[in-house]
């Protein structure tokens, strides 16, 4: 089922959510206009904004609404106070019904809480309705009305995130007798941080940790090492004889379908911008359920679920709300995590034996590429080496502005964390893209005002200033015959370059660095007439990546020559092995050392292996042994 065919089907449906119902009110600190109180004698905090968002149950509604589901019920309790009103309010402004939530007056207060932040910093919260105990007849007027309108339903989600909520003993036990009275002609659907146990007859919507806790609480293995999703997926699915979807962060999630008994892998998507995971799960569970109820498998639905928590954590501060034109967009060409456990673990790396070749995906194939793709900087070139440190330093100024001199150590060290964050993230993209997210990452913090903002055109433009600087001074020395092209290349990279141009392989540069830049340096190096394919470099427009272009523009010779044409892509950084994972191209990483010129710069493994390298090796003077694997005749 693909987008057009679901916002068909939404406006048919019929959905209830049964749970915590809850309020997030958002303060945005400032400096300006505070004061000293007349009666305390203490500085008071200035509120620039506010804002209230809808939260746990809450949110799941508000969540389906926005993905064009036609009818959502929502079942809860909320406080005979101003906090419930607004909250009745917000959810009639979003279409949600209400006439099934209850008010309760005495032992009730809507739960809300008071999120505040001061700059990027959130400080401590303040919460409203912990000590909540739901009234015998607000449990009887909810369980009643949904007894009543069960019919009506595809599916029902049970929401529960708070000790003091809804779902005390006796809303248990009458809620289990309802789904077991239902059977199967509903899709129930649990969302629970502390009962998953209880409500056994649903389909389960659990993080890893939760399901983990369950794994050992019931004595499933004596083993110490932790298990796997599929063991952990496979033992709840046998447990609760239940389909379960099961979310692993930033690694993606997996199902178990209990019709097939077939587990499933959904990839963990790369997201280049700042995150903000709050609201992520729910709008995980409304795209899972909304699919589910129109008809969808449960492994495409749970890839949804997948796009959805990805476009949420882009909404900062906010419990964000995806829609399917934001699902269908992500959707379209995703930038998938692969391998995450042996990413984050070096300890669990195969080497090709006798070489410093590292095999993530052992590849079969050994018919020589007709096409050899290479990214430039940090793959060939080290003339760039250290635009890191140039990027990081500006960025850093650029965030602060006028108040740069004036930071605290701790400021500076705040920011510095994120904008290595954002580098790591942001590597191999084009510098453009780079800015773009510079201009978010500046608007985020209160140092530099609107009007102060530059384009992010003209923030590269000052950062290729200072880069280039840096370079010439490189260039001056080449020219002037002080160092030579080893000192400038990555140790191996031309005479393998060379080999293959005259083993008849048609190649291609492929950078994020401007056009004009890359060639003159090729030339300047002088193995620009190596690439025979082209060198292609930005040109300034953002939505066409270099890489990316040449990737289709072979994929559009092969699709028109009608032969099977292999094709190899090098490089240091995820882009192009994500590319090349798309493609199904053999895909090897460089972990240089862009410094010394050779040997293995550790800090590129985790992020290459995270964008689909085959295979990484520190540099071309393993070229010998990695053709030698192939059965490449270039030795």
């Amino acid at each position: 089922m693909n987008i057009n065919d679901f916002r068909d089907k939404a406006p048919g449906l019929s959905i209830a959510i049964l749970g915590d119902v809850c309020l997030d009110l958002y303060y945005f600190l400032s400096q300006e206009n505070t004061e000293v109180s007349v009666e305390t004698g203490l500085r008071t905090n200035s509120v620039k904004e506010m804002k209230f968002e809808a939260g746990g149950a809450a949110n799941v509604a508000v969540n389906l609404k926005h993905l064009g589901v036609g009818r959502v019920d929502l079942y809860g309790i909320v406080g005979s106070d101003s906090y419930g009103k607004a909250l009745r309010d917000l959810l009639d402004s979003e279409g949600v019904s209400t006439e099934c939530l209850v008010s309760q007056k005495d032992n009730w207060q809507t739960n809300v809480y008071h999120k505040v932040y001061e700059g990027q910093r959130e400080l401590p919260r303040y919460d409203i309705g912990n000590f909540n105990m739901i009234a015998p007849r607000s449990r009887q007027t909810i369980l009643k009305r949904l007894e009543e309108n069960l019919e009506s339903y595809q599916a029902v989600i049970i929401n529960q995130q708070l000790r003091n909520g809804v779902h005390d003993g006796n809303f248990q036990d009458s809620l289990n007798r309802l789904i077991k009275h239902c059977g199967d002609s509903i899709q129930w659907f649990c969302d629970s941080r502390d009962f998953n146990d209880v409500y056994r007859n649903t389909i389960h919507k659990l993080n890893f940790d939760e399901a983990l806790g369950l794994y050992g609480l019931h004595g499933a293995s004596d083993s110490k090492e932790s298990p796997s999703s599929e063991t952990l997926l496979r033992w709840l699915g046998s447990y609760w004889n239940r389909s379960v979807v099961m979310t692993r962060g930033a690694d993606g999630a997996s199902a178990y379908d209990a019709s097939s008994e077939d587990v499933f892998d959904i990839k963990g998507l790369h997201i280049i911008d700042r995150i903000d995971t709050v609201g992520a799960g729910d709008a995980f569970l409304a795209a899972l359920v909304a699919s589910s109820a129109a008809g969808m498998p449960l492994k495409d639905a749970a890839e949804w679920g997948n796009f959805a928590a990805a476009v949420s954590v882009t909404k900062l501060y906010e419990t964000g709300h995806p829609s399917l034109d934001e699902i269908k967009a992500i959707s379209r060409s995703p930038e998938y995590r692969y391998n995450p456990v042996l990413a984050s673990d070096p300890r669990k790396a195969e080497m090709l034996p006798e070489t410093q070749i590292e095999v993530i995906h052992l590849r079969k194939d050994r018919m020589m590429p007709e096409i050899m793709i290479f990214d430039h900087d940090g793959t060939i070139s080290t003339l760039r080496q250290g635009w890191e440190e140039v990027m990081r330093d500006l960025m850093i100024r650029f965030v602060f502005g006028n108040h740069y001199e004036h930071a605290s150590l701790k400021e500076l060290e705040d920011i510095g964390k994120t904008v290595d964050g954002f580098i790591e993230a942001t590597t191999g993209v084009q510098t453009i893209l780079q800015m773009r997210g510079l201009v978010k990452l500046i608007s985020s913090y209160d140092y530099v005002g609107e009007s102060e903002l530059l384009s992010p055109a003209e923030y590269k433009a000052v950062y290729n200033r200072n880069l280039l600087e840096k370079i010439a001074q490189k260039v001056s020395l080449f020219e002037s015959g002080r160092i030579g092209l080893d000192d400038v290349t990555l140790k191996g990279a031309v005479p393998f370059l060379c080999r293959l141009r005259d083993a008849g392989v048609t190649l291609y540069l492929a950078s994020g660095t401007d056009q004009d830049d890359v060639r003159e340096e090729a030339r300047l190096l002088g193995y620009d007439t190596f690439f025979n394919g082209g060198i292609f470099g930005s040109v300034g427009n953002p939505d066409r990546d270099p890489k990316r272009v040449v990737l289709e523009n072979i994929c559009r010779e092969i699709g028109s020559s009608g032969r099977n044409v292999s094709c190899a892509v090098f490089g240091d950084g995820p882009v192009e092995m994500r590319e090349a994972k798309r493609n199904g191209f053999l895909a090897v990483g460089l972990i240089s050392d862009e410094v010394r010129r050779f040997g293995p710069n550790p800090r590129k493994r985790e992020r290459l292996i995270l964008g689909g390298a085959d295979y990484l090796i520190p540099d071309f003077s393993w070229s010998d042994s990695l053709s030698s694997h192939f059965g490449w005749s270039l030795y």
